[in-house]
């Protein structure tokens, strides 16, 4: 039979060793058990807005407005009277664009590289 005390004591250096990891490691734990879900709901999130159809007439709309805006820059007149807000409109156009391509990419999860590939393969 074994002793009670050697019970109490194997008791009290696992807790005094899980207390000192967790003292000395405090985001391990939390990043081990928490990452997964994390990041599901993250994959999950981008999902749900790449899918909406909002945000597809959103994408479609700026399109068509960063082609007015192209046009618009072929004229030399409007282009160099109005050089710095296009410069502004162009570069916002081209930072909505990479966000909508980290979105897309986002939402097929663990394998990105399934957005380079033809739907339907």
């Amino acid at each position: 039979m074994v002793r009670p005390e050697v019970f109490y004591y194997s008791i009290l250096i696992l807790h005094t060793i899980s207390f000192y990891f967790n003292y000395l490691f405090p985001d391990v734990i939390n990043y081990v058990f928490k990452t997964k879900i994390v990041m599901n709901l993250i994959f999950e999130t981008a999902q749900k807005i790449t899918k909406n159809i909002t945000f597809n007439v959103f994408i479609f709309i700026l399109i068509l407005f960063s082609a007015i805006i192209i046009g618009i820059e072929t004229y030399s007149g409007i282009a160099s009277k109005h050089k710095l807000m296009l410069t502004f409109l162009d570069k916002l156009i081209i930072s909505i664009f990479a966000l909508e391509i980290g979105l897309k990419n986002f939402s097929h999860g663990g394998k990105p590289w399934n957005f380079f590939q033809t739907p339907g393969i």
